[in-house]
């Protein structure tokens, strides 16, 4: 599961099915890359009609925890991707930080 968080492999519109996401006309997720494993790696996550954000790790602790500090790339994404009410970078749709974090189970030992 950490190689899929760290770095997301491209997404066809044929992996994903309905969600929340579509009913809200929020852009569906493309891939993630990571420039480098560590804190202080960025990793662009980029999305459906131009969209990404730019993630900064801010904690590393690996097949533990992750951190990111995430911004919107405001030059990328065109004014007319969301509702005309929102505007990526203001107030309406600022991001912030990303923790995450899991515990491995251990494997089933047979009785």
């Amino acid at each position: 599961m950490w190689h899929n968080i760290i770095r997301v492999p491209a997404i066809s519109a044929q992996d994903l099915g309905p969600s929340l996401v579509d009913k809200i006309g929020f852009p569906r997720p493309v891939e993630a890359t990571l420039s480098f494993e560590g804190v202080g790696g960025v990793r662009h996550a980029t999305f459906e009609r131009g969209v990404e954000f730019i993630e900064t790790v801010d904690v590393w602790e690996p097949l533990r925890r992750i951190s990111f500090s995430i911004v919107p790339n405001t030059a990328t994404i065109p004014p007319t991707t969301f509702d005309e009410h929102v505007t990526v970078g203001a107030d309406s749709l600022t991001c912030c930080a990303a923790p995450t974090s899991w515990s491995q189970l251990a494997p089933a030992v047979p009785a």
